[in-house]
């Protein structure tokens, strides 16, 4: 069997994994009918880590935010809060004197910058119709490369932070020893998915700190509607509603992102609501 956990980084972030032992310090809570479950599903709430080294943009940032203080290792790699970080950091190399006076005058007059901002930079630095590409267009050559550079420092941050999460949970769950037995990781997020070489630095990484270096197996893999499926096996909604939600039935796509194990989504609606409620919004098992 397969064990599995979940990721998604888009606007928020969030991880989650199953604790293969018992976990002993929730012995004793109330609604625990036949003692401490064997293993355990744990949702991280990974966003409200606050340990990590802050830098003097996210400390600026955060002033400016409704939840100062908060949600610190969120705030430093999800979708909502990487344009405006990079704004403050353009900013401030555009008062350093790191852009030309014409490009450092226009970046200093930019209001609101978001992730697809950024990411459209990415994609076509040259292109004109784009907010960034509009005010490099009338600097330097330089200026490209330091644009890019400044910004692409925050998608490598992000790309580290969020590999280390993923890490640590496969780490946690004392899984994925057997290369035939990966532990399949289940990806959602328009960050994760969208942004400009993420995903190619995220699995980089966790290929050299779990596979390289602990010779732990895993494969990344996606599911169609999966933010929707969970979302109805959480309310409980009948099937009918389901199929609303869903658009239809049929079954569920996985896509193989690494070449490594074999692993299968299955459901109908009864099984696939049955196994939700009680454990995870997906059941994975390994193909006879």
């Amino acid at each position: 069997m397969y064990k599995r956990q979940g990721l998604i980084l888009g606007t928020g972030m969030n991880a989650a994994y199953i604790e293969s032992g018992k976990i002993k310090k929730i012995e004793g809570m109330t609604g625990l009918k036949n003692g401490i479950p064997e293993s355990q599903i744990v949702v991280c709430e990974t966003g409200k880590f606050n340990k990590l080294p802050r830098s003097h943009f996210d400390l600026e940032f955060d002033k400016t935010a409704n939840t100062p203080g908060l949600y610190v290792m969120e705030k430093m790699c999800s979708g909502a809060y990487l344009g405006p970080v990079s704004l403050i950091a353009l900013k401030e190399a555009a008062k350093d004197g790191l852009f030309s006076q014409s490009t450092a005058a226009e970046i200093l007059k930019i209001q609101k910058f978001e992730l697809k901002d950024m990411d459209q930079f990415f994609y076509g630095p040259f292109k004109t119709d784009t907010l960034l590409g509009s005010i490099m267009a009338k600097g330097t050559q330089d200026d490209y490369d330091t644009a890019y550079a400044l910004l692409d420092a925050f998608v490598e941050r992000s790309a580290r932070i969020t590999s280390s999460i993923i890490a640590a949970s496969v780490i946690k769950s004392g899984k994925g020893t057997q290369p035939s037995l990966p532990v399949c990781i289940l990806c959602e997020g328009t960050t994760f998915y969208k942004t400009h070489n993420l995903q190619d630095r995220l699995r980089g990484y966790l290929n050299t700190v779990l596979t390289e270096q602990r010779k732990l197996y895993f494969e990344i893999v996606s599911l169609d509607n999966a933010i929707t499926l969970g979302a109805a096996a959480a309310r409980g909604d009948p099937p009918e509603r389901d199929q609303e939600l869903r658009g239809g039935w049929g079954s569920h796509r996985v896509v193989r992102t690494q070449p490594r194990g074999d692993c299968e989504a299955f459901s109908t609606a009864a099984r696939k609501r049955a196994s939700c409620r009680r454990r995870w919004p997906l059941v994975w098992r390994a193909k006879s």
